[in-house]
């Protein structure tokens, strides 16, 4: 059991016609020759290589889990179709994964042809290798998956499958107990991000303390208001009033004396929320699952995100809005941009708008497109650890509050 796995080795036993239960036999003659290909077995399954089957599709997370999950193996086959070569898809996860060159196979099919399908594994895998097969039917059309399944089905096989939105792994061939197991590996941002052909190009940190944060989620609006238009004034070189000028010393001993005045109207305007709120998901995360001020690309489209991270391979991207009296038109714009940016992320991709905003919001168009709204009462410093926990399904902190940066 330590070096080979019992359902291949049962696989074994059934095509060289021996009986599982026939090895319990009480007859003395009938065992020494079951126990001698029993032991035979053991020593030509020791010398078999693994080779994982892949068919591609536009989900290519399955994929990436199942490659993470299962670890190296002798050669991982790729099974795609001429569209998913056009958009990289095997491309991404190679990248996401860190496969070496040398394993890889890659076969292009008809999806639709269960013929070609059935052909091409033929020319790949003659009828006398001698492999143990690790197959994922997560992905791929449907003829696609049948036609997998039916050539490996009398192989040395095991044959997955990763249902939606679902952070395990199911076995459905062969049948046996404990066919369903838990993913155990974590994807980084980063990696879930190349599954999907998404390049960062730059991200940031917070620049200020959790207690900076703090202090601004605090104030009133109309003090944040009052703030920009002192700014505003100074830009203008426009003079200050007394109350005005002790206003700026306060505001701008917090940003220490050498600062440039844009960094402070670009804190004032909403920075400090997503900072805020990066110190508290980071409690729960690790600095590889969670982004803040990300510019991504893909297909040669750039946008930004508030803040992104991964929880048990889920990913959640953030918008984080200060507006005091958010109207539907601003609301439905920002649903209208996390909308068009999910589809790149996968079907099951989660998208979160916070609000720094006490008055109750109504949008029939955030449920339509499963954006969840979080209000300013639920995100209260002194409820917003337990609320993120019960939302998010975080167990327990690997970071103090405000994390390494407190």
């Amino acid at each position: 059991n330590k070096y080979i796995d019992l359902t291949n080795f049962r696989n074994y036993l059934n095509h060289a016609g021996i009986r599982e239960n026939s090895i319990k036999s009480n007859s003395i003659e009938n065992k020494l020759p079951l126990f001698l290909d029993f032991f035979l077995g053991i020593f030509e399954l020791k010398k078999m290589k693994t080779i994982m089957v892949m068919p591609v599709s536009e989900q290519t997370l399955p994929n990436v889990l199942l490659i993470m999950q299962f670890g190296p193996v002798y050669k991982y086959v790729f099974v795609s179709t001429e569209k998913m070569a056009k958009l990289n898809k095997t491309e991404h996860i190679i990248k996401a994964t860190g496969l070496p060159e040398k394993k890889i196979v890659k076969i292009i099919v008809k999806e639709e042809s269960f013929v070609d399908i059935q052909k091409k594994l033929s020319e790949q895998f003659s009828k006398n290798s001698k492999y143990n097969f690790i197959v994922n039917l997560t992905c791929g059309t449907k003829i696609m998956s049948i036609a997998l399944f039916e050539f490996f089905k009398d192989k040395h096989s095991e044959i997955y499958y990763i249902p939606p939105g679902k952070n395990i792994y199911r076995k459905i061939f062969p049948s046996g107990p404990n066919k369903e197991k838990p993913i155990t590996v974590s994807l980084t941002v980063k990696q879930y991000l190349d599954a999907y052909g998404i390049e960062v190009e730059r991200n940031i940190y917070p620049k200020y303390s959790y207690s900076m944060a703090l202090y601004f989620y605090h104030l009133t609006s109309d003090k944040i208001a009052n703030f920009k238009s002192i700014i505003f004034k100074i830009q203008n070189n426009k003079k200050l009033n007394e109350i005005e000028k002790k206003n700026w010393e306060k505001l701008h001993s917090r940003f220490g004396n050498n600062i440039n005045i844009s960094v402070i109207v670009d804190y004032l305007s909403g920075k400090w929320f997503e900072e805020y709120l990066y110190y508290h998901f980071s409690n729960f995360l690790t600095n590889n699952q969670i982004l803040m001020g990300a510019q991504i690309k893909k297909s040669g489209i750039s946008n930004e995100l508030d803040l992104v991270f991964v929880h048990k391979n889920q990913i959640y991207i953030i918008e984080a809005k200060t507006n005091k009296n958010i109207k539907t038109e601003s609301l439905n714009n920002f649903i209208y941009k996390m909308r068009a940016i999910k589809k790149d992320f996968g079907l099951f991709a989660k998208t979160e708008l916070y609000l720094w905003n006490k008055e109750p919001i109504e949008n029939d168009r955030a449920s339509l497109f499963s954006v969840n709204i979080h209000k300013r009462d639920d995100i209260d410093p002194s409820k917003i650890t337990d609320y993120i926990k019960k939302i998010y399904g975080f167990e327990k902190k690997i970071n103090s509050k405000g994390g390494k940066n407190e």
